[in-house]
């Protein structure tokens, strides 16, 4: 066995050999290894267990994947290296892997190798994912998934996606794919595959350039759910009448600071429902999208934060940087923390990258600093189609121009584990994107509707209109950037990837870029439009000088947190969307930024890091300055109980901190909830129609909800402010407000007192109710798997609304592809997928702390699977209050090391 880091040139050279020994044995011993492999950890998993292991389940997986990977690292030997070799390093305390080499091609193709190394498991899922081939691995269940996929076509745009792509870019992704492939390719592959995919017996087979654009594709779309919001409103208007859409609409449109800060002048363009005629749609009572069986559920909000300090507020005089991508919990974690280097081209670059793409997403390199956050602009569109099949057998589709076109169709085969045969569907498309409303069992006679989408424009059309850019090339540039404008140059390029991109240099400068381009429209609606109507066409694409932009403001910071990116409060000429953020996170960010500058006072990185587990909700202080006004005094309930006055006196003393330990977080969560229903339920038809107004989400397309999500506080504190759209809804339901009030508070006393099984409101604790986990894929299909690859997070402080983001369920009973979390709020919603602070200093003393939830590592036996968790949890066991800074001296581990044959 090759093993060892310091053995002979000859034997390195018997290592190299045994690539091609390795990829013939795959065919002829599988079933042999994974049988050695589970015999192997059945023994493993006791010793594990005398050793302290507290779970013989973890202990199991552990012990499989230890005999999978092998303790003892290989050298292998590649020709397609440019250098003489790539050292791979770990740092003990992270995790973070730090790639050393000569070349950029190399840094990548190590890259590759570190990602499969840790990622495999991850790299596969994705991949499939992206191409629909999931069923073939999991049987029936994943079809609908696949035929989902299938029909956005991402396998087809990631083929074509290379001529999008620079020179060195193209190079840099060869490389990249070459990297996964050396890990696959080692001899004795069954000592080198991670425990989760042994379990699902997946085979996995070279990755390709196509793959990896492919899976961008997919990323892409799935940060976009615009065109949700459309059905749901149409059904809305539907069920409901526009005077009652008009009014919830009221009610959940965002109060958005702009992203330099500073109520926004214009906080919501009205919406218009774009009636139409001679077309509809057909809704069922219960609709969730293929992709709903990926997710858990559905959350109140989504997001990120990211904020730049000028030097000239920082105790270092140089900029601070900070960035805490929003997403699920998830295992294995959705970042790798990486570092690369290759001191010949000037490069060391550290941060966040994403498995399956590479380079560096969010990060630090020795001049410069980039964080992102969702942009949440409009760049999808649901258009409705006639449809006939003419009696010659062809499916035509009525244009814009008044004739009739034939759909252009292709037929998807589909392998499915346990059938003999392929499942086979034909996928047709407008020239506006592929038809989906059939899919989602929506379609009428002779109606269908196509989705058009910034994420599934044709490669030859972007290649028209755009010339040669794509995100990776934008990615690329950042590793090198060391000017605003290069940084800008470099976002220019990320034309399907709309995000809010913030900036900082060891210059001094700090600045801001939306990312990605927006469809001009001469109509703008929140229905699904006229597919044949000239009128509601798209008519190009707002330029990218015309996107917001700001370098060095005059206050000294950049806040970007989901929130309205316009820079100076009001609304440009183009229309970029609605469907922003509150923008409370971000105004939290600024009270804490005013309060240590005040005086004179300096920030550090420090302070951010300390900000970034920031827990005072907004909203929830206001909900405790209504009952301090004497806004609930009074109300008694119907029986009259003194437990209401009880529960309003713990709301008064408090100060909005969504605690572990707080009764009084608990209340307002429960409470804000009861309200909302409570007015809802007086003409909303069903609880899961109510779910879906919301932001439950009718649909759901790989990420959780629709873009209602996260209105909900704002809601309640309009009805609790008696706002002039309330008055509609409350005749609606012939209701009053103070009966809402105290229907509301007692139903909130109700809930709270089952769940917790004590009387007294002083007791209830919202930790014992926001508890979370980090569920594996395999997790989901219950025992044992989900012991061996799950872990609990416990008890986690934040809502949707604080800087510490820890958004929850808001499902009101169980239904088809939503299933329903254990127990009331828990944590299944968006939250800190990793956190990072940098002051740039510049150069090597640039200082980065960076942590990746739950831990750096997919691989069970790896100590860093999930020693992070606690970082983002802010475990109060755990005592943890900073991040971990990645350190590469003496004590780094050498723990790969791929040299020329």
């Amino acid at each position: 066995m090759c093993a060892g880091k310091g053995f002979a040139a000859a034997e390195k050279r018997k290592c190299a050999a045994g690539g091609d020994e390795g990829r013939r044995r795959r065919g002829r011993g599988w079933a042999r290894g994974v049988a050695v492999a589970l015999a192997a950890a059945l023994l493993a998993a006791p010793l594990a267990v005398a050793a302290g292991a507290d779970d013989p389940w973890r202990a199991l997986a552990a012990g499989l994947d230890a005999v999978c990977a092998g303790r003892e690292e290989v050298l292998v030997t590649s020709a397609k290296l440019q250098g003489g070799s790539v050292r791979l390093y770990r740092d003990p305390a992270s995790g973070t892997v730090q790639i050393v080499a000569e070349t950029e091609a190399d840094l990548l193709f190590g890259q590759g190798y570190a990602h499969a190394k840790d990622r495999l498991f991850q790299l596969e899922i994705l991949r499939r994912l992206a191409l629909g081939e999931i069923s073939a691995l999991v049987g029936e269940k994943a079809v609908a998934i696949d035929k989902w996929n299938r029909a956005m076509g991402y396998r087809q745009l990631g083929a074509g996606d290379h001529r999008l792509l620079s020179d060195p870019v193209q190079a840099g992704l060869e490389a990249y794919c070459h990297g996964i492939n050396a890990y696959l390719s080692k001899r004795s592959l069954f000592l080198n595959m991670p425990a989760d995919l042994l379990v699902l017996g997946a085979h996995p087979r070279p990755f390709t350039p196509g793959d990896i654009l492919a899976f961008i594709r997919w990323h892409s779309s799935s940060m976009n759910k615009g065109w949700q919001n459309e059905f749901v409103f149409e059904k809305l208007h539907a069920a409901l009448g526009e005077e009652i859409v008009r009014a919830l609409s009221d009610g959940l449109r965002y109060d958005s600071d702009s992203i330099a800060g500073g109520m926004s002048a214009t906080l919501h363009k009205p919406h218009e429902f774009n009636r139409r005629r001679g077309a509809s749609l057909r809704f069922p009572e219960t609709l969730a999208h293929p992709l709903s069986a990926l997710v858990p559920g559905s959350s109140e909000n989504g997001g990120s934060n990211a904020w730049v300090i000028s030097g000239n507020l920082t105790a270092s005089g140089k900029p601070i940087i900070a960035n805490d991508p929003h997403l699920p919990f998830s295992l294995p974690a959705a970042w790798h923390s990486i570092r690369l280097t290759a001191p010949r081209l000037g490069v060391d670059q550290m941060g966040l990258s994403c498995p399956l793409i590479p380079y560096i997403v969010a990060g630090t390199n020795t001049h410069t600093a980039n964080g992102v956050t969702l942009g949440r602009c409009d760049v999808d569109d649901v258009f409705l189609e006639k449809v006939r099949v003419r009696p010659d057998g062809v499916r035509v589709y009525l244009d814009a121009d008044g004739s009739e076109k034939p759909l252009a169709a292709r037929v998807e085969s589909i392998e499915v584990k346990g059938r003999d045969a392929p499942v086979k569907f034909t996928v047709y498309e407008t020239p506006r994107g592929p038809l989906v409303c059939r899919i989602l069992g929506l379609a009428a006679e002779g109606t269908d509707c196509s989705l058009a989408s910034l994420a599934l424009q044709k490669p030859a059309e972007m290649l028209a209109g755009f010339g040669r850019r794509h995100s990776l090339n934008t990615l690329r540039q950042l590793t090198y950037a060391r000017t605003f404008d290069q940084f800008r140059a470099a976002a220019e390029d990320a034309v399907t990837c709309n995000l809010n991109m913030v900036f900082a240099a060891a210059n001094g400068d700090i600045g801001y870029q939306m990312t990605g381009r927006v469809p001009n429209r001469t109509d703008i609606g929140e229905a699904p439009r006229e597919g044949w109507n000239s009128a509601h066409q798209w008519n190009g694409w707002v330029p990218f000088n015309a996107m917001p932009t700001a370098l060095n403001p005059e206050r000294g910071y950049i806040v970007s947190a989901n929130q309205k990116p316009y820079l100076d409060g009001a609304d440009p000429p183009e229309f970029l969307g609605n469907v922003w953020q509150h923008g409370w996170r971000g105004r939290r960010v600024e009270e804490l930024i005013r309060a240590a500058t005040a005086g004179g006072g300096k920030v550090t990185p420090g302070n951010s890091r300390a900000w970034q587990r920031d827990l005072v909700s907004i909203p929830g202080r206001t909900f405790a300055d209504y009952a301090r006004d004497g806004l609930f005094d009074g109300v008694r309930g119907a029986s009259g109980s003194a437990r209401i006055g009880e529960m309003v006196s713990v709301v008064r003393a408090w100060d909005g901190g969504m605690r572990v330990d707080s009764s009084a977080a608990a209340i307002f969560a429960a409470f804000k909830e009861e309200i909302l229903r409570e007015v809802l339920r007086g003409f909303v038809p069903s609880n899961q129609f109510a779910d879906e107004i919301l932001g439950v989400g009718m649909i759901q397309a790989g990420k959780l909800g629709n873009d209602l999500e996260g209105r909900q506080s704002a809601f309640a504190l309009r009805i609790l402010r008696n706002d002039s759209f309330v008055h509609t809804l409350l005749a609606a339901g012939n209701k009053t407000l103070p009966g809402v009030v105290e229907s509301a508070w007692e139903k909130t006393y109700e809930r709270l007192s089952s769940f917790t099984k004590r009387e007294d409101p002083a007791t209830w604790r919202w930790g014992e109710m926001h508890r979370s986990s980090f569920v594996h894929p395999l997790g989901k299909a219950g025992a044992p798997l989900d012991k061996m690859f799950n872990v609990e997070a416990g008890e986690v402080p934040g809502d949707a609304d604080t800087v510490s983001l820890a958004a929850y369920l808001h499902q009101s009973e169980a239904r088809p592809g939503l299933p329903m979390p254990a127990q009331p709020f828990q944590q299944r919603g968006f939250a800190a997928s990793s956190r990072w602070v940098a002051d740039l200093l510049g150069g090597a003393a640039t200082d980065t702390h960076i942590v990746v939830a739950p831990g750096n590592s997919g691989r069970q036996s790896s100590p860093h699977y999930d020693d992070m968790k606690d970082l983002l949890t802010n475990s109060v066991s755990a005592g943890i209050n900073h991040l971990t800074r990645p350190s590469y001296g003496a004590e780094r581990e050498l723990v790969t090391e791929i040299v020329r044959a």
